[in-house]
């Protein structure tokens, strides 16, 4: 916290994936007081957890143009051949990936 400050914002980014999936929720909570306590006479930490939920982003369309997906949420399907030169009776192999517009695995 800086000095003269009686508060300080904390963030946690979240991540928008591209899974349809329910609620998520995570605590966050202060533990203890490491460094200016000495600036205090007392110092006495709250550890009440405070709890954030995540909702998913269920509908991915723009709600004002229901025609335009939004990107973060597309997912790419590919399949690669590994093994494509094959003799009779072998099998050919092949994989398929799942990437994000912005190549990320998924």
């Amino acid at each position: 916290m800086p000095k003269g400050s009686s508060e300080a914002p904390v963030e946690v980014a979240t991540k928008d994936d591209v899974y349809t999936e329910g609620t998520e929720e995570f605590d966050i909570a202060l533990n203890a007081v490491t460094a200016g306590k000495d600036q205090f006479e007392n110092v006495t930490v709250d550890d009440t957890a405070v709890t954030t939920s995540i909702t998913d982003e269920s509908d991915p369309y723009n709600p004002n143009d229901p025609d335009t997906p939004n990107e973060k949420d597309n997912v790419n399907v590919k399949l690669v051949g590994v093994d494509t030169d094959v003799t009779e009776g072998e099998s050919a192999t092949y994989k398929v990936t799942l990437t994000d517009d912005a190549g990320t695995t998924q």
